[in-house]
């Protein structure tokens, strides 16, 4: 619980102690302060602040490095579709998400979620498969990328779409027990699958002029 406010003025945001004496910054507009001024009595007030917990299964699609030890990725989700998720400490050698982020593996994520954000703060991952036999074969892998990288530019961010995710997992689950030249044929079938889900399969029985 916040219990008040420091009284300087950040260029843009307020500097707030907790009871347990931990700061946070808050973004709190306000028009007749600028840097370096005290805060009006006014709003020397209690502030909530609602961060929720949330849990949700997904698919990494795309992994950015950002700063020395961050990672920004980019998960494809049944519960809650297409997220942005930040994993600090992620590149440390000890980090607790070493074994189970990285690209194209299945993880169980807890989240902090606030409305209104469109980057969420990793709290746990849990590792539920690493899809392993896909990444040491070169041919697999670069299909496995492209079923990946085919999600990611086609799906909006947070519209979950359960079809999409189950043609998702599907496709991953096939390539790792097809053999190459069954494989290709299958980079095929899940586009059009993927464009099925998505409400924009192609007509192919009949003429889209004349029908």
């Amino acid at each position: 619980m916040v219990s008040r406010f420091e009284k300087v003025w950040f260029g843009g945001s307020f500097r707030v102690r907790t009871g347990d004496r931990k700061d946070l910054s808050l973004d709190l507009r306000y028009p007749s302060c600028s840097q370096g001024d005290t805060i009006p009595s006014l709003i020397q007030t209690t502030v909530p602040i609602i961060m929720k917990l949330k849990r949700a299964r997904g698919i990494i699609l795309r992994i950015h490095k950002t700063g020395e030890t961050t990672k920004l990725l980019v998960v494809y989700t049944k519960e809650k579709g297409k997220l942005t998720l930040v994993a600090k400490g992620a590149r440390k050698p000890l980090s607790k998400y070493a074994g189970s982020i990285d690209l194209g593996n299945y993880v169980e994520f807890v989240y902090y979620w606030k409305e209104n954000r469109d980057v969420f703060y990793i709290s746990d991952a849990t590792l539920l498969d690493n899809y392993e036999p896909l990444k040491y074969e070169l041919s697999k892998f670069w299909i496995f990328n492209c079923l990946l990288e085919l999600v990611n530019v086609t799906t909006p961010a947070e519209e979950p779409n359960y079809k999409l995710f189950g043609v998702l997992m599907a496709g991953l689950d096939t390539l790792s027990k097809w053999n190459l030249s069954q494989a290709r044929i299958l980079l095929y079938g899940f586009i059009m699958k993927l464009l099925k889900a998505q409400g924009l399969s192609p007509e192919l029985e009949n003429c889209i002029d004349c029908g």
